[in-house]
Formats: C-alpha cells, structure tokens, sequence
C-alpha cells in the first residue's frame, strides 16, 4: 500500500529508555504505602524488566528487535512513573473502585484454596477466574500487596507492542513505518496507559485480543497448526478474563479467516455467516459466554443495559428497550456513538471526565486517519484485513448494544482500540507520504523560481526550450 520507510535514526528518549525504565522502578516503589507493595514492587518489577529484555532479544528481526526493546523500555519507565503519580496524589480508587472487588474475591479464593472456606459463590459455574486468582497468587507470594496486580498489568500493557507490531506487518505488506506507528499508539494512548497501572482486567484481556488477531491472520496468511494453537490459547485466556468476549472474538475471527480466503464476495458473505452461526452453536453446546448466548438474548441485552445504567451518573439512554429487534435497531446508532465517542467534550460533568478530555480531543483527531486507512485497506488490499477489522466490527456492535453508561463504554473502547490504531496508523503514514511529497513539491517549485530569477537577471534564457538550445 505505502513503500516501506528507510530505518530513521534513534530518537534520543529511545537512549536513555533503560535509565527511564529503572527510574520508573524505584519511584514506584517508593510510592506505594502498603510493606507488602514496597517488597513487591521492585521484586516484580525487576522480574518484568528482565522478562522484557528476553522477549526484545527472542526476535529474529534485529531492525524490529531493536525498535521494541527501546520502545519497551520507554513504556516500562512512563507507566512505572504514572504508577507512582496516581498514587501519591488521587489514588488508585479514583478512577477504578471496582478494584476493591477484585480484591475481595481474591482473598476469598485464597481461603478457599487453603481450606479456610469454600470457593466464592461468584466464582462458580464461570470461567471469568482469571483476575481474582491473580489477586490471590500475588497475595499467597506476597501477603496483602495491593499494588502487585498493577504491576503485573503494567508489563501486559508494555507487552502489547510485540503482537501489535508484527500484526500490523503481516497486513500493510512489511511496511515498518506504519506498524511502529500502531505500536506507539497503542503504548501510550493515554486510556490504555491508565487501565494498564490499575488492579483491573483490561489490560491482560487488550494484550489476548491483539495475540489471537495476531495468531488468526497467521493462519489465514498459511494454515499452520502452530498458529491454530496459538489463536485458542488466546481465547482461552480471554474466557478468564472476559467469558463472553470470547465468543466475540472467536466468532468473528473465524469469519475473518474465511471471508479472507474468498474470492467471491457473494461467498465470503456466506461463509463468513456460516461459521457465526456454528461458533455461536459450539459456544452455547458447551456453556462459554452464556451471558451473551442464552435465549432470549434481546432479552437479556435489555436487562444488561438497565443494570449498567443504575446508579451511574453519566448513565444514557435509560428509556431505550432493547429487547425487541425493532428496539435494538433504533437504539444501535445512540449506542455507537457512546461507546465510540463518548464522554463528549460539551457535557463533562464530573472532574473525572474532564481529566479525559485532551484524549478524547486526540481521539477525535484520530478519526479521519482511521477512516482514510479503512478506505485505503479497502482499495489495495481487502483481505489482508478481514480479520481484525471483523473482531473490531462485532465487539464494537455488541459493547455498544449493551453499555448503559459513560464510563463503562469509555473503559469497554480500550479493548478494540489496538486493532483501530492499526487502521489509523495506515492513514497517518499516508497523509504524512502526501504531505512530504507536497512539500517536496514546492520545495522545487520554489528552486526552478530562483534559477528562473537569476536566469533573467542575467540575460539567459528562462524557459526549458531556451536551456536545452
């Protein structure tokens, strides 16, 4: 699509990012009050820099290698910072107070796994026991180190840059410049900067969505078992993150794969509906996302909005009634607009919101690039596509028919947001080809005018003609 970029030099936070990351660390644990966290954080995060040093040096890519290491590290060092400053200033509870229930079940899966007491009545019959049994682990280890799981989401943030990377390579054609533009993105776009320093689950549940897109486009690129294995281990992660994300994903990867081996579009359309149809079929057989499966679902999409909407204060659309189809099509575009732009700029009402805005006002400027990339994808290379943008398609659909307010669709979007910067980053390198090409443009405009002046300064001819004569 775009010709692939010449390697530029080092930018030089790139050169101090092993001094940034290991300040980061230490400012970190100074920050936290609690004497478990003051163990566990210099522990793990000494353990995370050296776990990352091993991921950078397992590339056989030395160009691609290189750039994750350093960015990397920048990403260890900024986070390690914002750690420290959320908690020595607003806390941790601020912006997710649905930690403490994390922690709470943690604990309770600790006694339970010491014969204390029985399993938690919230964690049977379900396999979302991801996150509260990383509570617990970091709590048998560590004793009470409330501040152990964020860091453990920090490096799965950081993390993030290697599938992102070589997901954008295999589908702009190797162009490196616009997957490092993906990869910056989705490192420090300031949302999932946040989600990645706090006790909650987005940022193991982000890092599994990006590997199964990863693994899906693998193997639709060239059928290979590892990459099959690889794309359900990363549902299975999903499911003990997010059970019901893992039908969406799974579906829609799946159709991804097929609609991108068609060559019809007449029969990407119909095996793409097919193998909805099946997944959604082998998911209800053996109990994964009932929340979302079930029957009657409109039904149940219903029920899940009202109880989003109660008692949040930046709460939408409370009237709607999405349990008829007629209902959840009137609804569908109010929903996509919250889950997609929401909190506006024009109605923040609380100071949390407004701590949002310069990223919503960023997001709001990414857009066009994303739809430029979206146009661009399409035109050169459509299939190369297919799977992330059906995973992005369908998780985005269902968020939006089910969110009841504004700050659960702000904090649902991080999930989809890798997969969009890929689209973004796209258009981006495209705009900026244009331009340099435009400014190339009137840089020798600007030249041939000069010669002209000294030309007729002179008394020689001016015109082309008259030179080559």
């Amino acid at each position: 699509m775009l010709p692939t970029t010449q390697r530029r030099s080092r930018p030089a936070l790139f050169a101090t990012a092993p001094l940034l990351a290991a300040v980061g660390v230490i400012v970190a644990s100074l920050s936290t009050a609690e004497t478990a966290s003051r163990i566990a954080v210099p522990l793990l995060g000494v353990l995370g820099l050296l776990l990352t040093l091993g991921i950078a040096r397992l590339q056989r890519d030395r160009e691609a290698a290189a750039f994750l290491m350093d960015v990397m590290l920048v990403s260890i060092g900024v986070r390690f910072l914002l750690f420290g400053l959320i908690r020595q200033s607003v806390g941790a509870m601020v912006f997710a107070p649905d930690q403490i229930s994390y922690q709470q079940l943690g604990d309770a899966l600790l006694r339970s796994w010491q014969g204390l007491a029985p399993t938690p009545a919230k964690l049977t019959g379900t396999l979302q026991v991801g996150y509260p049994a990383i509570n617990a682990l970091f709590d048998l280890v560590f004793g009470p180190a409330r501040d152990a799981p964020a860091v453990f989401n920090l490096f799965m943030g950081t993390w993030l840059a290697v599938p992102v990377y070589y997901l954008t390579l295999l589908i702009v054609r190797e162009n490196r410049g616009v997957a490092r533009w993906a990869t910056l993105m989705a490192l420090f776009f300031p949302s999932l900067l946040l989600w990645s320093v706090l006790n909650v689950r987005e940022a193991p549940t982000i890092l599994a969505v990006a590997l199964c897109a990863f693994f899906a486009v693998r193997f639709q690129r060239r059928v290979d078992l590892w990459d099959a294995a690889g794309a359900l281990v990363s549902l299975a992660v999903i499911a003990l993150f997010r059970e019901y994300l893992t039908v969406l994903v799974g579906i829609s990867a799946g159709a991804g794969i097929a609609m991108g081996k068609s060559r019809s579009p007449v029969r990407s359309l119909l095996l793409g509906t097919g193998l909805m149809v099946a997944l959604l079929f082998a998911a209800q057989r053996v109990g994964l996302g009932a929340s979302l499966t079930q029957e009657p679902s409109l039904q149940l999409v219903q029920y899940l909005r009202h109880d989003m909407s109660l008692g949040a204060g930046s709460a939408f659309g409370q009237g709607a009634d999405v349990s008829t189809l007629g209902g959840a099509l009137a609804f569908l575009p109010v929903g996509l607009t919250y889950f997609l732009l929401a909190p506006f700029p024009w109605s923040i009402t609380s100071g949390l919101q407004a701590v949002t805005l310069p990223e919503t006002l960023f997001w709001y400027l990414l857009i066009p690039f994303g739809l430029r990339g979206l146009y661009l994808a399409f035109r050169y290379d459509p299939r190369a596509y297919t799977v992330p943008l059906s995973i992005l398609l369908v998780v985005t659909f269902a968020y939006a028919m089910v969110e009841g307010n504004v700050g659960t669709a702000y904090r649902h979007r991080a999930q989809v947001l890798p997969l969009v910067f890929v689209f973004c980053a796209v258009g981006l390198r495209d705009a900026w080809a244009v331009w340099q090409e435009r400014r190339a443009a009137r840089g020798e405009r600007r030249r041939r005018t000069r010669r002209d002046l000294e030309d007729l300064r002179a008394g020689r001819p001016t015109s082309p003609e008259a030179r080559e004569g």
